[in-house]
């Protein structure tokens, strides 16, 4: 609109004749891991053999840094910024978004 590329002075959008399907599924509570579980979860990965290192950081970045998978998979050494001990900062750049089927 503010651009003028419209000849009419009314949003294109309401014009749009659409209504969102109903929801037939929901998540039951139970399904999903709780706090403590999720928590618990990169110290049960690395237990699980040779990739469980890998893994367990891969997890630990979808939790502590609320990153996607594939934001976490696409994660390089340079964009990570960890000290001996404690928190450190990682550094995204040049999101990844894949669209696919679910």
């Amino acid at each position: 609109m503010e651009e003028q590329y419209f000849t009419i002075l009314v949003n294109p959008i309401t014009a749009v004749k659409w209504t969102a399907p109903k929801s037939v599924e929901a998540v039951a509570p139970e399904s999903v891991a709780n706090p403590r579980q999720v928590r618990a979860l990169p110290a049960g990965v690395r237990e699980q053999g040779p990739r469980g290192r890998h893994l367990e950081a891969f997890f630990g970045c979808l939790y502590y840094a609320a990153m996607r998978p594939a934001e976490a998979a696409g994660l390089r050494v340079s964009q990570c910024h960890l000290p001996e001990t404690g928190w450190g900062m990682l550094t995204l750049r040049q999101g990844v978004v894949r669209a696919g089927r679910s």
